[in-house]
């Protein structure tokens, strides 16, 4: 074969390649382009959020109402919300006391399509001080990656109800995240094996999951209720918690002032690092469920191990 020919045939090597190239971006257009997005999710907290982007994929497009730095505890929605939810397709709240200010927007969006999911249901809620006179139980949930799995499974049988075409692409994503929750938990049994304290006191009982799941104890609360400030009293009585313990360090949360914490770390002589229970888009340590997990382990890390 002459040089010419060899030339030529490279040529048109090439141009068949470009012309399955620009088919096959034709086609990642057609498929992630025009069907992108059509399903619109609401989440109360960003956590859930993510939950349901990783299981939605490009399918969804997710929304939180809780605005990022505040707490679901003291939150009043505004009514530029009820917009959100009367155009939704799946609302995803915690339940349990913690967001049902959700129900007066789903009241208010009059959205007779919308479906509901509860994450707190059928899920055993575990009593304490903090929550039992309002709700029957604690409503953290979502802060034991075990619990988050069968909130991931049901947020996946939802899609697939409301967007049954691509029941096999939520059913792929569903399992692929099962599977990272999977990992999240072998590696968070790792590092607490390490822990040589188990007693921990934070700013409320937002981490009682967690610690039941992997083998720690709260020791105490500051703030014995939501948004009341605790007594000179309650105050003495966690210090004694901390010298009798051995604790080394007091959790604060970023969505919550931190005054009477630093005052109980001051006068215990303890540090003070801070728990995140719901996370920051914004904040790239943060800004994923797993990553926040792993951050909230890390924290206990330094006090704790």
């Amino acid at each position: 074969m002459t040089e010419p020919e060899l030339e030529e045939g490279k040529m048109q090597r090439n141009i068949s390649l470009l012309l399955i190239l620009i088919a096959f971006l034709s086609f990642v257009s057609l498929t992630h382009g025009e069907s992108s997005a059509e399903i619109k999710v609401v989440a109360t907290i960003f956590p859930l959020a993510d939950l349901a982007k990783n299981v939605g994929g490009y399918r969804v497009e997710v929304i939180t109402l809780l605005p990022p730095g505040a707490s679901p505890h003291t939150f009043d929605p505004t009514p530029k919300q009820v917009e959100k939810l009367a155009e939704a397709h799946l609302l995803v709240q915690i339940g349990a006391g913690l967001d049902d200010w959700a129900a007066k927007l789903v009241k208010t969006a009059a959205n007779p399509d919308l479906v509901i999911i509860k994450t707190s249901e059928k899920i055993e809620l575990i009593e304490d001080e903090e929550h039992h006179t309002h709700t029957g139980g604690n409503p953290h949930i979502w802060l034991d990656p075990i619990i988050a799995k069968k909130i991931v499974s049901n947020i996946g049988e939802a899609l697939k109800k409301i967007d049954p075409q691509y029941t096999s692409y939520y059913g792929e994503n569903t399992e692929k995240y099962l599977a990272e929750l999977d990992r999240l938990d072998q590696e968070i049994k790792e590092g607490i094996s390490k822990f040589k304290i188990e007693d921990f006191v934070s700013f409320h009982s937002a981490f009682i999951y967690f610690a039941k799941r992997y083998g720690l104890n709260q020791a105490a609360v500051i703030e014995e209720f939501p948004g009341k400030e605790p007594t000179p009293k309650y105050l003495a009585e966690i210090l004694n918690v901390i010298r009798d313990t051995g604790v080394k360090a007091v959790f604060a949360e970023p969505q919550l002032n931190s005054k009477v914490a630093e005052v109980v770390a001051n006068e215990s002589g303890v540090e003070l690092l801070f728990l995140d229970p719901l996370g920051e888009p914004e904040t790239p340590e943060r800004n994923t469920y797993l990553k926040l997990i792993r951050y909230n382990v890390s924290v206990m890390e330094q006090a704790m191990k």
